[in-house]
C-alpha cells in the first residue's frame, strides 16, 4: 500500500510480498477483502483510536466536550493524516473506488463517530448551530489540505501545508473555528 498504493493489492502481490504462500491469507483472513480491512483498521485513525480508548473517549465526551477538546481531536487528526502516507493513499481510494472492506470501516468510523455526536447533539440543543456539519467540513477540509499539498505539492488559498509554519496556521485555525463554534452555543444557551 505504502509504495504501490491499492491497485497493487492482489492476492499473488501480497503473498510474494509478505514471502508467504496465498493459502494462508485465506486460512487467516478468509479472503483479500478481509485482510485489507484488518490492515486498514490499523492504520485508520478513527478506528486506531476507537480500539484504544473508547469507552473512555465516550465518558469523556460525557462531560468535556468543549473547544479545548475538540481542536485538540482535530488536530491530532490532521497531524496523524499529515505524518501518514499509508492513510493518504486510503482515504485516497476510499473516495475514488467501491469497496466492500472501505465501506464497512466508514460505517463502523461513522457508528463510532455517533456515539460521540451523542453527547455534543445535547450541547447543541435550542441554537442554530449544527455541530456535525461543522465538523464534517473541517475534516474534509484537513483531508482535502493534506491530500492536496502531499500529492501535488501545490498551495491552496497560499496555504502551502508541506511547511510547518503555515501547517501551524492550520492549527490555530481550527482553533479559532471551534472557539467560535461553542461560544456562539454558550450565547444562545444563556
Amino acid at each position: 500500500m505504502k509504495t504501490k498504493g491499492h491497485t497493487a493489492l492482489g492476492v499473488n502481490r501480497i503473498a510474494e510480498v509478505a514471502k508467504l504462500d496465498k493459502k494462508l491469507i485465506y486460512v487467516y483472513f478468509g479472503s483479500v477483502d478481509k485482510l485489507i480491512e484488518t490492515y486498514v483498521k490499523k492504520q485508520e485513525y478513527w478506528s486506531v483510536l476507537f480500539e484504544k480508548s473508547s469507552t473512555e473517549l465516550v465518558e469523556k465526551a460525557k462531560n468535556e466536550i468543549d473547544a479545548n477538546k475538540t481542536t485538540e481531536e482535530l488536530v491530532n487528526l490532521f497531524d496523524y493524516f499529515y505524518s501518514s502516507k499509508e492513510m493518504q493513499k486510503i482515504i485516497l481510494w476510499e473516495i475514488s473506488e467501491k469497496n466492500k472492506a472501505l465501506k464497512n470501516i466508514a460505517t463502523q468510523r461513522e457508528a463510532f463517530a455517533g456515539k460521540l455526536f451523542e453527547f455534543s447533539d445535547s450541547f447543541f440543543t435550542n441554537n442554530d448551530i449544527d455541530f456535525r456539519a461543522l465538523m464534517a467540513i473541517q475534516i474534509a477540509g484537513l483531508y482535502h489540505l493534506v491530500l492536496n499539498g502531499k500529492a501535488n505539492g501545490t498551495t491552496f488559498c497560499g496555504i502551502d501545508i508541506t511547511k510547518e509554519a503555515d501547517r501551524k496556521r492550520i492549527e490555530q485555525a481550527i482553533n479559532q473555528i471551534q472557539s467560535c463554534i461553542f461560544e456562539k452555543a454558550k450565547q444562545k444557551k444563556t
